[in-house]
């Protein structure tokens, strides 16, 4: 049977000094005390004495008190909705396992203690707090942004998709960072007019931190989604399956073009759709709303 790594017991440490007196390596004194291997690097590793007369030496007794310290002094866990929602949206976008979830948060310096909220999105709404008319799609200017991801998550293409029309705009940030989707997302916004937007409805990654400026500067009221529920934004899901049809999930989007987007980008909004009896989201939008969505 596989031995696993298991925590040590004060008597097994002083077996340990015991058997490390007696010459025996790291490997026999886990066959004798009955654990794995890494077991034992990890406890000589962590306490052995590294100043005074024990530097180098494992003493038992010390290393008992080092792991009694370790254990009164590490800081709860407090795993914030906030994190909750970005952990979602990791594993859902980026396909990231809690392993590098873990990695990722460490970097952003939220480590043991998780109050700690670098990196969440501020004054995030959730979409329960949207307007219900919304889910109606009787009006014209409530839409869903989204990235979809090229290829090792390298490229990224940002979506734009109208809920009553389905007309979708596609743009190619040059990164993910926040800054840059929000300059893009600004960008589009002036081309086509912003007056007729009502509503703005994200997803949770960070991409779209800048959220607050979009809405302050289009009087555009802005939402999230729910972690794990996907029928948040139902509308644009189906327009990524839409596009994942001229670009694969292996598509690494820095190698495509601007004109070939924009090709993409007119070729399904004018694709017949069944749900408005085989007109497409063009003739939808010229009838009853005679808006230049798309310029």
């Amino acid at each position: 049977m596989k031995k696993k790594f298991k925590q040590l017991d004060q008597e097994q440490r002083c077996h340990i000094g015991a058997l490390l007196e007696a010459g025996k390596n790291k490997s026999e004194i886990a066959d004798i005390i009955g654990v794995h291997k890494s077991t034992i690097s990890r406890e000589l590793k962590r306490n052995v004495g590294t100043r005074g007369q024990h530097a180098g030496k494992y003493v038992p007794r010390l290393a008992q008190g080092k792991t009694a310290d370790r254990r009164r002094n590490k800081k709860p866990i407090q795993f914030t909705d906030d994190l909750k929602q970005q952990a979602a949206g990791w594993l859902r976008k980026e396909q990231l396992s809690p392993e590098l979830i873990a990695v990722e948060w460490k970097f952003m310096g939220i480590k043991g203690n998780y109050k700690d909220t670098r990196g969440i999105i501020k004054d995030r709404v959730s979409i329960e707090e949207r307007p219900a008319i919304v889910d109606t799609r009787e009006r014209l200017g409530d839409v869903e942004e989204d990235l979809m991801m090229g290829k090792n998550h390298n490229s990224a293409l940002l979506v734009m998709t109208e809920r009553a029309t389905l007309i979708t705009t596609l743009d190619l940030p040059k990164s993910k960072e926040s800054r840059i989707v929000n300059e893009m997302i600004d960008t589009r916004l002036n081309r086509i007019g912003s007056s007729w937007i009502k509503t703005m409805t994200f997803d949770n990654g960070n991409e779209f931190a800048g959220h607050r400026e979009i809405a302050k500067k289009h009087k555009i009221k802005t939402y999230f989604t729910r972690p794990y529920t996907s029928q948040d934004k139902d509308t644009i899901e189906n327009r990524i399956g839409l596009i994942r049809r001229f670009l694969p999930k292996k598509t690494d989007l820095n190698l495509i073009s601007e004109n070939r987007i924009n090709e993409i980008e007119e070729l399904i909004n004018n694709r017949r759709v069944r749900k408005f009896d085989y007109i497409s989201p063009i003739e939808k939008l010229k009838s009853p709303w005679p808006v230049a969505f798309i310029t």
